[in-house]
């Protein structure tokens, strides 16, 4: 058995992973475990990789020995799509020579399904590895499926906007009623305040407190995102219309939409209105207007709530 040690640094930074975490991924010759003989199993994490290579079939012991020493620093362990294979294939390995299985009494993350979350707002709504690498203008020297996990988990730092861990600045709202209203980096409110034009669209820069080193583009409704202007920046453009714009509220199914005025309500203040003037809120009409001035005027904290709800939205765009 060949085990080799490869340096993973010059993929560290992108990786988001914990230091008790590691990306897992193994090759057989057939998936029928009872028949099946390793190619190769790899470990790695931010700092190295672990190749296991056997020369013949009876160095899968060791092998299995080799790797639950390995996994023991680790807590956590992802694969791309090692639900359906990798996972249970180690599981029944491990069972058929009677060796203790290390992988139960760890949490396993699959990429597979945790980046599906996700899709709505990358360019590829595809799910295979090689999509995921095609969002990135350099992979590196990656070899094998785990390096390219590892690489491809910074997808997951898109976690920062739905969970509103972002910097916003105003960069400019152009309105049709007025020249181009552009703001400071330093005082992102320098709209009119006495009377804020009532269309336009405001383009927000988002500066995620992790880096966003991918292509990222979605359009939908009165929102779109964009890569932005810097590395690891992006952009929202948020179009207002009859001198308010759109929030959206994700829990659509607490909230009920009154046609009259054309906004939702939280069903807590519906609950005395006629029937005939109210009708269950879906994704597409569950917001109200926040006046302009609310928004080019507020402070970052205001237009965080505001930018959230919109990213919100766009990661609910159906397939």
């Amino acid at each position: 058995m060949i085990q080799e040690i490869k340096n993973t640094s010059h993929i560290a930074h992108a990786a988001s992973l914990g230091q008790k975490s590691c990306v897992l991924d193994i090759e057989t010759d057939t998936r029928y475990y009872r028949t099946s003989h390793f190619k190769n199993v790899r470990l790695a994490d931010t700092a190295r990789e672990l190749i296991w290579t056997p020369e013949k079939e009876s160095d899968e012991y060791d092998l299995l020995i080799a790797l639950s020493e390995s996994l023991s620093p680790y807590d956590t362990v992802l694969t791309f799509s090692g639900t359906g294979f990798d996972i249970p294939h180690l599981g029944r390995k491990y069972h058929a020579y009677r060796l203790s299985d290390p992988l139960l009494s760890m949490h396993h993350d699959d990429l597979y399904y945790i980046l599906r979350e996700y899709n709505a707002v990358l360019p590829s709504r595809r799910h295979r590895l090689t999509d995921y690498l095609s969002l990135f203008d350099e992979c590196g020297s990656l070899e094998g499926d785990a390096q390219k996990a590892l690489f491809i988990s910074q997808i997951m730092n898109l976690s920062c906007l739905k969970e509103g861990k972002f910097h916003a600045k105003i960069l400019e709202f152009s309105s049709p009623e007025t020249d181009s209203l552009k703001a400071d980096f330093e005082d992102p409110a320098k709209a009119d305040s006495g009377n804020p034009p009532s269309e336009g669209v405001l383009s927000v820069l988002l500066l995620p407190d992790l880096p966003i080193s991918f292509r990222t583009s979605c359009s939908d409704g009165a929102f779109r995102l964009e890569p932005g202007p810097e590395i690891g920046t992006l952009l929202l453009r948020i179009r207002a219309s009859g001198g308010s714009f759109q929030m959206f509220h994700s829990d659509f199914e607490n909230y009920d939409y009154l046609p009259g005025e054309g906004y939702a309500v939280h069903r807590s203040l519906t609950a005395y209105v006629s029937s005939d003037r109210k009708r269950k809120a879906s994704r597409d009409n569950c917001y109200t207007p926040v006046p302009c001035g609310t928004i080019l005027n507020g402070d970052e904290k205001t237009l965080v709530k505001f930018s959230r709800s919109a990213i919100e939205f766009l990661l609910t765009k159906p397939s």
